[in-house]
């Protein structure tokens, strides 16, 4: 750890300089990751319950989760494609990485989702 002058070491001071600078990175790249992936699930849970809503108001509740989770989500990043049978789910949206004050990298998430629609009781009317 320190070398006979009492200082730290070389290989120290690298390994030091490594880690914190993982650290960093992971500080700045994992948050919006557990974002996104709470994000899909909770597109997985509307896209169970997408037999009871409107594709408008399914979208606002996709609007209401993402900033729940501070998701830079627009509507124009929703895609919703139904039929008789089943929904399809398709969100994108951009975040902006910001490294060291400089370099900055733009990763594009998305999340598509195809799910069965249930019946309602509407659907059982002659």
């Amino acid at each position: 750890m320190t070398n006979q002058d009492g200082m730290i070491s070389r290989s120290t001071l690298l390994w030091l300089l490594v880690l914190s600078s993982l650290f960093y990175v992971g500080s700045v790249v994992v948050p919006p990751y557990v974002s996104y992936r709470m994000l899909s699930y909770d597109v997985e849970s509307e896209a169970e319950m997408a037999h009871l809503y409107s594709d408008a108001r399914l979208a606002e509740h996709i609007m209401e989760k993402a900033g729940t989770w501070n998701v830079p989500l627009t509507r124009k990043g929703i895609i919703i494609k139904r039929d008789k049978r089943e929904i399809t789910l398709y969100i994108r949206y951009d975040v902006r990485h910001v490294f060291f004050g400089g370099y900055v990298w733009n990763h594009t998430y998305h999340i598509y989702v195809t799910r069965p629609l249930k019946k309602t009781a509407r659907d059982e009317l002659p």
